[in-house]
C-alpha cells in the first residue's frame, strides 16, 4: 500500500512539474529585433568612439525600469551606473549616474532589441561591470550607445589608466580612442560631467 501511494505520489509530482514547465514555455513572450543602420560602421570600433561623447568603465547598480513610449516605436530602460574610470570624457568618478538605453519591453510584454548587420545588442544586468559608450543629451542626460553600448568587462581584469597587456579590453578601448574617427554632429554636455 505505501509503495503505491509513493508511486502515485511521485506520479502526480511530475505531472504537476510537466503542467508548470508548459504554462511557463506557453507564457513567454517573443523577442523583436529593430534593425538600425547608423551614421558610422559599429564594427569600425574607431569611428564608433569618434560618435559618442563618453566611454567609460562601470557598474549597473540598480535597473530603475522600462519605458515605453506611445511616441516612439522603440522602448527603453533606465539604470543608474556607478562610474569607475573615464576612457573618454570626464564623469564624475565613483558617482552614480542615470543611464536612458534603448530596448526593453513594450506593452505588450514583447522585448525590443536593436540589431545591426551582425551586432545583435542586449540588455545589461544588474551587478556586472561594462565599458559604455554614451552620448550627451540635450537636457543634460546620458544615452547609451545604439550598438556596442554596453560591453561586459571582466572585473577581474586591472583597472588601470594604461594597461601594459594588449588583449586587455580597456587598452583596446584606449588604443580607438586615441585613434578615433571624429563624427561631426552636434554634442551636449552631460550633467554628470565634472566640468
Amino acid at each position: 500500500m505505501k509503495k503505491i501511494i509513493s508511486l502515485l505520489l511521485v506520479s502526480v509530482i511530475a505531472l504537476g512539474t510537466i503542467v508548470n514547465n508548459n504554462i511557463n514555455n506557453s507564457t513567454k513572450k517573443k523577442v523583436n529585433y529593430v534593425h538600425l543602420d547608423l551614421a558610422v560602421n559599429p564594427k569600425n570600433m574607431k569611428a564608433y568612439v569618434g560618435l559618442v561623447d563618453y566611454v567609460f568603465v562601470g557598474t549597473i547598480t540598480e535597473y530603475i525600469g522600462n519605458f515605453d513610449s506611445n511616441s516612439n516605436y522603440m522602448p527603453f530602460s533606465k539604470y543608474k551606473i556607478e562610474v569607475l574610470q573615464n576612457l573618454k570624457g570626464n564623469l564624475t568618478l565613483n558617482n552614480t549616474v542615470e543611464v536612458k538605453k534603448y530596448g526593453g519591453y513594450d506593452s505588450s510584454g514583447n522585448l525590443v532589441l536593436i540589431d545591426g548587420d551582425t551586432i545583435v545588442d542586449f540588455l545589461p544586468e544588474v551587478g556586472k561591470q561594462y565599458i559604455f559608450m554614451a552620448y550627451g543629451q540635450e537636457d543634460g542626460g546620458l544615452l547609451l550607445a545604439e550598438l556596442n553600448g554596453n560591453v561586459e568587462y571582466n572585473n577581474s581584469q586591472s583597472i588601470s589608466k594604461k594597461s601594459t597587456d594588449s588583449n586587455d579590453l580597456i587598452s583596446k578601448y584606449e588604443d580607438y580612442i586615441s585613434e578615433e574617427i571624429k563624427y561631426e554632429r552636434t554634442r551636449y554636455k552631460s550633467n554628470y560631467s565634472k566640468n
